[in-house]
């Protein structure tokens, strides 16, 4: 029978990648302790199981290396990250031709409020393909500042880690987040119904949105069957029934909120909508 070693017995140490491998390390960093980056080869340079230095984090790109604990493995995939603690001792393997990339942070302080990992096991999470994008340029953005050092980089490095955490507590399912796609189509709805006014209203948006009008025609017709030009002209043309038969708004009144310099380019598109008039409608909510 195989005694595996208490769990105070495994060494605590910084284990580096093999020769080669891209990472960076501080032996008494004031915040980061460890960045590492790139694909690793655990199947040919396993790393022993031992405690850490520090608390780590780790995101899965691509492969399927095994994460070795004291009693078990996890065989890990895309995606999916964790959070370990100081004293959970672990480890890497591999198949013997395998290869992954990996992301990942040694931090010295721990977590926030619910991030935290038991000493025995890591804290489990998946990213979506969003995640791992935003995840990816926070850790670029910690190689830059620790690279180029200044005075500013202790808090940098601290608002650096508190972006990370809101990373992983978001794929630990503490705060689901929508799909990208959806967002940005909320966020689109939003700022066409608060700007029904607005001239060359599809540029604008593109702006606000930071996407391109290719991007924005397919957000919209994958969406809704409808261009963003489409959309904006039914939102338009249901504010101005809506104030007409509710409201008892004058027709010039309607056309001016809405951003038509002349109220009979209005009344042209409105009756091309409706195949009513704004005065027929406006007369039946004044009749009713």
């Amino acid at each position: 029978m195989l005694l595996l070693p208490m769990k105070r017995d495994f060494p605590r140490l910084l284990q580096l990648p093999e020769e080669g491998r891209p990472n960076w390390f501080a032996q008494d960093g004031p915040e980061l302790l460890y960045l590492g980056w790139g694909e690793r080869a655990y199947g040919q340079h396993p790393i022993p199981v031992a405690r850490h230095t520090g608390w780590s984090y780790l995101v899965i790109l691509s492969g399927r290396p095994r994460l070795v604990l004291a009693e078990r493995e996890i065989v890990l995939r895309m995606g999916d990250l964790f959070i370990m603690h100081p004293d959970c001792a672990s480890g890497w393997s591999d198949t013997a031709g395998g290869r992954s990339s990996v992301l990942s942070w040694n931090w010295k302080t721990a977590p926030g409020e619910g991030l935290e990992a038991g000493d025995d096991s890591p804290r489990l999470g998946r990213a979506d393909r969003a995640t791992l994008r935003r995840l990816r340029q926070l850790h670029v953005h910690c190689r830059m500042e620790v690279a180029s050092p200044d005075e500013f980089t202790p808090a940098a490095l601290a608002a650096l880690h508190g972006s990370v955490n809101v990373e992983f507590a978001r794929a630990f399912g503490r705060k689901p987040k929508r799909p990208e796609r959806r967002l940005q189509l909320e966020l689109a709805w939003q700022w066409l119904r608060r700007n029904l006014h607005v001239a060359r209203p599809v540029e604008h948006l593109c702006a606000y949105l930071e996407v391109s009008p290719a991007t924005l025609h397919r957000l919209f017709v994958g969406a809704t069957g409808h261009s963003p030009a489409d959309a904006f002209h039914r939102l338009r043309m249901e504010s101005a029934h809506h104030q007409l038969r509710e409201g008892g708004a004058a027709v010039k009144e309607v056309a001016y909120s809405l951003g038509y310099r002349h109220p009979n380019d209005f009344s042209r598109a409105f009756t091309r909508y409706f195949k009513r008039t704004p005065s027929q409608v406006r007369h039946s909510s004044v009749s009713r």
